[in-house]
């Protein structure tokens, strides 16, 4: 697997924001992220639930730093409803090669299992995969992920 993932980056002290049942209607995305960017704080790993009705879920993360500013932005827009979960770590597994071949994926999740730890939220391009996890697991996953 190391041949396909080129590197491993682990960003620490995120928080996962979802915000509940938000119109599907177009221009509502362009929205919220313009009201957070003008707020200078930046977002990562973006992820929408399939429609339910005219509504889905949209999950993000953000710093730590960022929640007291995004929370006072959220008491004053009451149309969102958000759940936010701070003190995670994100780990990034990074390789051009990982689109031209199969089960990088597999290898990667098969990590997470060999460390019994649960992933809060992933994300994937044809170079990517980004996890949400607990800290406690940080040290044990690259260890895990070195030693392949």
């Amino acid at each position: 697997m190391k041949k396909y993932i080129a590197d491993v980056s682990v960003t620490e002290n995120v928080s996962l924001v979802t915000l509940k049942q938000i119109d599907n209607s177009y221009g509502k995305l362009a929205t919220i992220f313009g009201a957070i960017s003008e707020m200078g704080i930046v977002v990562d790993m973006i992820s929408q639930s399939s429609p339910a009705k005219e509504t889905v879920e949209l999950s993000f993360i953000v710093s730590d730093a960022d929640i007291p500013e995004l929370m006072a932005f959220f008491a004053k827009n009451k149309e969102y409803k958000a759940s936010i979960y701070s003190g995670n770590t994100k780990i990034s597994f990074f390789g051009k090669e990982m689109e031209k071949n199969a089960g990088v994926a597999a290898r990667v999740f098969e990590i997470f299992a060999k460390a019994e730890c649960d992933i809060k939220m992933v994300t994937a391009s044809t170079c990517d995969i980004s996890c949400l996890i607990s800290p406690e697991y940080t040290d044990r996953i690259v260890e895990l992920y070195k030693a392949e």
